[in-house]
């Protein structure tokens, strides 16, 4: 377990940091070294992890995080739509929204550049983010799809006192499964839920910071509140 630091974005046109420069705190990093500071098993979600885990697949696997999501994941689920590449913006050949403050102020350029690709830099649409809940809903079931049942089982089964599973936010009740995610980023606001057994859900994603509120309106509507105090 990594202590998580404030991991400050970067400009566009400004050095950033790869992944190894945050872990090592060198520069460009802004940020100091990361250290372990709890016992390994503790549960805790943060932007440090990811930066581990984003740095130890490239190391088992020799690609960088961007061709191997898009290799294993992004292409085999058919999201056209998606990828991780810094310059996805600019040469996907799509319109894409511009983020806005808080206060609906337009955010310069496409925003602002994370070294944490895996933990925040995902370009999607809304249909695609759908296709990854209909799948992870496939595996639980036990039809076939891209990941086994048992790491199904993994994602939707929330860690002791806390409402996450392996990445996804999970909400039972003795009806129902729901699951689903959430994310932010300087002028961007995502939500994605699904039910199991019915198979319904939504996606959310809204280009500026008031996004939080449009998703708790949504998720109070459809009954998953613990998905809006997310």
């Amino acid at each position: 377990m990594a202590r998580d630091p404030e991991y400050p974005p970067y400009r566009d046109g400004e050095p950033v940091p790869t992944v190894l420069d945050a872990l090592l705190g060198r520069a460009p990093a802004r940020t100091p070294a990361v250290r372990q500071d709890r016992p390994v098993g503790t549960f805790e979600k943060n932007v440090v992890n990811y930066l581990v885990l984003e740095q130890l697949l490239t190391d088992v696997t020799g690609a960088d995080f961007p061709a191997l999501a898009r290799e294993t994941v992004l292409d085999p689920l058919g999201m056209t739509g998606s990828g991780y590449e810094a310059g996805f913006p600019h040469g996907s050949g799509r319109p894409i929204a511009h983020g806005h403050d808080t206060f609906g102020t337009p955010i310069d350029g496409f925003g602002l550049i994370h070294p944490a690709t895996a933990a925040g830099g995902l370009w999607t649409t809304a249909a695609d983010l759908a296709r990854v809940q209909l799948e992870i809903r496939r595996a639980y079931l036990g039809e076939p799809a891209l990941i086994t049942r048992e790491l199904a089982g993994q994602m939707l089964t929330a860690t002791p006192g806390s409402l996450y599973g392996l990445s996804m936010v999970v909400d039972r009740s003795e009806k129902e499964l729901d699951f689903g995610a959430v994310g932010e980023f300087t002028g961007y606001w995502a939500m994605t839920m699904c039910r199991v057994t019915g198979g319904d859900g939504f996606v959310l994603l809204a280009n500026g910071d008031g996004g939080r509120g449009v998703a708790a309106f949504i998720t109070e509507l459809s009954g998953t509140q613990r998905f809006g105090a997310e």
